[in-house]
């Protein structure tokens, strides 16, 4: 990792501990995160309202593979190994946040190395 992604880490340290220390569930473990960029709107469709809520989560390289140490980056994708020990996408997954179920959407690495960005929307989206 570069000196910018461990400056960027213990920064992102200082600001979980500010904002109440959140975390996300993932396979049954509490990963420490940081909420940005967050849109919830609702879409009028026929019927009643669509959940249309998006999101980025930012976490620590080390806390989400401290969780899950089957988590691999393949070509600049972030994946983790299945049961048969082959990568599979982490898109398309879901985590749970402040108790509600979210699909990830996207998740790359950031260019320090430091942490990831997890895009998130509703599960039915």
């Amino acid at each position: 990792m570069t000196i910018i992604g461990t400056s960027l880490q213990q920064g992102m340290s200082v600001l979980a501990k500010l904002i109440g220390e959140p975390t996300f569930l993932w396979k049954g473990s509490a990963v420490p995160c940081i909420p940005a960029n967050v849109q919830d709107a609702n879409s009028v469709m026929p019927g009643g309202f669509q959940d249309d809520v998006q999101f980025r989560l930012l976490v620590k390289v080390e806390d989400w593979m401290f969780a899950d140490s089957t988590i691999i980056l393949v070509d600049d994708t972030v994946m983790t190994l299945g049961e048969d020990e082959k990568p599979k996408p982490i898109i398309g997954r879901t985590l749970t946040y402040k108790g509600r179920l979210y699909r990830i959407t996207g998740v790359r690495q950031d260019p320090s190395g430091g942490f990831y960005q997890i895009n998130l929307a509703s599960p039915r989206k």
